[in-house]
């Protein structure tokens, strides 16, 4: 029965659950990159600042800063789910690719395609 309902999932591209609040917190990091959210969310995530000391990451300017660093760990998983640690999170796990979008459009669609491989493996 499980079979029969994961194979129309695929067909209509249905994404699980989990690849849907992905979706949802991807979409919502795109528009905080390029300021289309109210202040009082973009104030939350802050893009990636560089360090003193020189790090390949430096130069790509679509990272955010994650609010958990070195040995500092989360206990709560409610804390985890938060949109200033989630959030950075899920954006920067994307595809640089992916994260330099051109346009809204684009992003839900590429983002939707690498959700949708990832959760079935398939194109």
């Amino acid at each position: 029965r499980d079979e029969g309902v994961t194979s129309r999932r695929k067909e209509i591209h249905f994404l699980p659950i989990a690849q849907r609040i992905t979706y949802k917190v991807g979409l919502l990091m795109y528009n905080t990159v390029h300021g289309k959210i109210p202040c009082y969310l973009s104030n939350v995530i802050k893009k990636r600042q560089s360090k003193s000391v020189r790090l390949r990451v430096d130069g790509d300017s679509t990272l955010l800063e994650n609010k958990i660093h070195g040995t500092t760990k989360v206990r709560l998983n409610a804390t985890k789910r938060g949109l200033s640690i989630a959030g950075p999170e899920i954006w920067n796990s994307l595809p640089k690719s992916l994260r330099e979008s051109e346009s809204e459009a684009l992003f839900k669609k590429y983002l939707k395609h690498h959700l949708f491989v990832k959760a079935y493996g398939c194109a």
